[in-house]
């Protein structure tokens, strides 16, 4: 894969930014922190916008394709049924990497109290159940019990073994 970016999703907490911001120390990927859209038709302007990003490559997309289809229909009121063609559209340009965490950890990183573990679990399986495309270049990490430092160097090697990725 020359021409490549990667798009970190999952439920908050789990450690996206965090690994983002340790894997991308001595390299030159622009990192893009995907916008919450407001309506359906913002929803397509931004992720049209992400595709054209995605077609240059080396991004390092915080939220992306994958978090619009989980939190459009449960948050924002609207179906976002133009992602999945997107998607394909970037089958070959982009790199999906689910970070994800044990229910209990992900509850101790929010920074408030209401939030109802079963919220949490609903959220992490709609990511599981909308990532679920065979077609897609998919890395998980699971952060429970590893260092911000340790999930990098995961993704790094995941990178290497699974696409041939070694310039890094």
């Amino acid at each position: 894969m020359d021409n490549y970016s990667l798009m970190f999703e999952g439920v908050d907490c789990v450690g996206k930014s965090s690994i983002i911001k340790e894997f991308n120390k001595n390299r030159e990927f622009e990192v893009r922190i995907t916008q919450r859209p407001l309506n359906l038709q913002d929803s397509k302007k931004i992720y049209k916008n992400l595709v054209d990003r995605i077609e240059k490559g080396h991004y390092l997309f915080d939220r992306g394709f994958i978090s619009e289809l989980v939190y459009a229909p449960k948050y924002r009121d609207y179906e976002p049924d133009f992602i999945e063609d997107l998607m394909a559209r970037t089958r070959n340009n982009v790199i999906y990497v689910f970070v994800d965490a044990d229910l209990e950890v992900v509850k101790s990183r929010f920074d408030f109290d209401f939030i109802d573990i079963d919220d949490i679990k609903g959220l992490q399986q709609s990511f599981y159940l909308a990532s679920d495309f065979e077609w897609i270049n998919f890395i998980n990490i699971d952060t429970t019990n590893r260092t911000v430092e340790e999930s990098s160097e995961l993704l790094r090697k995941r990178l290497e073994e699974n696409y041939g990725i070694t310039d890094l």
